[in-house]
């Protein structure tokens, strides 16, 4: 109270802590004396890690690391580009090998199918052939006086080569009707022989350089095989369709490209 100088237990002397005071001094030095105490607790209770654990988590880091940066799975930054250039070149020389042994197999067998195709169409132009000269040979003797009396139309002169020249009328010539007919037997049997050229060819060499004897010049093998054809186009008719005239082209054509040979080495030796 005002005016007291003794003082009480309640209120202590001046100069003098409370005892509130010295209780929160207390506390706040247990408190500061106890924080080191409490974060060595907590540092003394972290478990420590293996130094061989973290050297491998370290390792996986830096292996993820370069993953991710690309290094170690890509081998194209590892390789020699003269290597890789030849190995570009080496591809292409092989897709070039294998072109050209793709275009050899597709020539060879388009040769292979032509052959086969033209075989076919000789065999066909040979049966044409054959077939027709079966209805012309019916009335040989006819057709060969047609024949010769169309070769003195296209080449008159060419009259002067036979011994009947003279004989007139030339249609009704015994001379002429005889050797029409013999020519034209020829003619079957240079058609028969059309299934077996090889034993054919002798035959038509051997009369192609008989003809040398008796004056025939190359150019009237032309004049022969127009009146031939013509005189078998009289006599089918109907029948003569453009492709009997090619077979019969055909054929005619081969007999000419063996007996003129013939004829030019035989007038030769004369």
């Amino acid at each position: 109270p005002a005016g007291w100088e003794g003082g009480c237990d309640l209120c202590p002397p001046a100069g003098m802590p409370s005892k509130k005071s010295k209780k929160v001094s207390a506390s706040a030095k247990q408190s500061d004396a106890s924080a080191p105490a409490s974060q060595g607790n907590v540092k003394d209770n972290e478990p420590e890690a293996p130094v061989g654990d973290v050297k491998a988590d370290a390792a996986d880091m830096e292996g993820l690391t370069s993953c991710a940066a690309g290094e170690g799975n890509d081998d194209s930054g590892s390789k020699d580009p003269a290597t890789t250039s030849g190995s570009i070149m080496a591809g292409e020389e092989a897709k070039k090998e294998v072109g050209a042994e793709k275009a050899k197999e597709e020539a060879e067998t388009a040769v292979k199918k032509t052959a086969e195709e033209d075989a076919k169409k000789k065999e066909g132009d040979e049966d044409l052939v054959q077939e027709t000269w079966k209805l012309v040979e019916r009335d040989l003797d006819r057709h060969g006086v047609k024949f010769f009396l169309r070769i003195f139309e296209i080449a008159p002169p060419a009259l002067q080569l036979f011994s009947f020249k003279d004989e007139v009328p030339l249609e009704k010539s015994p001379g002429m009707q005889k050797h029409a007919t013999g020519v034209m037997r020829t003619v079957g049997t240079a058609v028969a022989g059309l299934s077996d050229v090889k034993s054919l060819i002798p035959v038509l060499e051997a009369l192609g350089g008989k003809h040398a004897q008796y004056g025939v010049q190359p150019e009237h093998f032309a004049v022969v095989g127009e009146a031939l054809l013509w005189t078998l186009e009289q006599g089918l008719g109907e029948l003569w369709t453009p492709q009997v005239k090619d077979a019969w082209t055909k054929t005619y054509a081969t007999v000419q490209s063996v007996m003129e040979p013939a004829l030019v080495v035989a007038s030769k030796k004369q």
